[in-house]
């Protein structure tokens, strides 16, 4: 059955096999492999930072606060698309720059209108406050409702009974505390500048997530 085989013939093809896959997974190591290994290279050494970069931004938006420590983001330009970097830049240097702006814009509105309210239309009251000794009124109000005005919540008598107890029952010790409606009528008034500040709150917070899933690709 095996006289008229061609030994030779069957191991030279044999051995042309083995040569082929030692070649093939020479060439696998030889490039492949470094060439993923650089892919995580990158990974690490790019764009999780950038990713972290990110999350530093959607956590001080959360926060209402500056972002603080320096970002890595500007370190990459040579590293990464110039797409990529163009989207970046617009993230962090115009959304992010806008949304801090307006941040403290409207901190500064909610400052102006609880002091100059106070000391042009509620005289009386501020210095019933002062006379317990507690601090004074236009300062204790401005920390207790700046974060939740900015929240989006109506400022009301209720609002501080049920959020802010210590403050109102210093207010009720004062004859006048009722006449403090007034004031949080006008706090509560719709403001073209809070509106803004939301609209860029959310565009901010969009474009960071859509970010993440972008970075989270590579």
């Amino acid at each position: 059955m095996f006289e008229n085989v061609d030994w030779a013939l069957i191991i030279a093809s044999i051995a042309a096999i083995f040569t082929a896959i030692t070649a093939i997974t020479g060439l696998y190591r030889l490039v492949y492999v470094p060439k993923t290994k650089d892919k995580e290279r990158k990974r690490e050494d790019t764009y999780k930072p950038l990713l972290q970069d990110v999350d530093a931004l959607i956590e001080s938006v959360k926060k209402r606060v500056n972002f603080g420590a320096p970002f890595n983001w500007k370190t990459v330009e040579e590293r990464v698309s110039p797409k990529l970097f163009e989207k970046l830049e617009e993230l962090f240097e115009v959304k992010a720059d806008r949304w801090y702006r307006l941040l403290e814009h409207n901190r500064e509105f909610v400052r102006f209108r609880c002091y100059f309210y106070l000391d042009k239309n509620l005289e009386n009251l501020q210095k019933e406050f002062k006379a317990l000794g507690v601090g004074a009124l236009e300062y204790e109000l401005y920390q207790a409702i700046v974060t939740p005005v900015l929240e989006g919540e109506k400022i009301s008598l209720r609002w501080l009974e049920d959020n802010k107890p210590e403050l109102f029952e210093n207010l009720k010790k004062c004859q006048s505390y009722k006449s403090i409606k007034n004031l949080l009528d006008c706090i509560n008034a719709e403001s073209p500048c809070l509106i803004f500040y939301k609209n860029a709150e959310q565009d901010l917070l969009q474009s960071a997530e859509k970010m993440k899933r972008e970075l989270k690709k590579f």
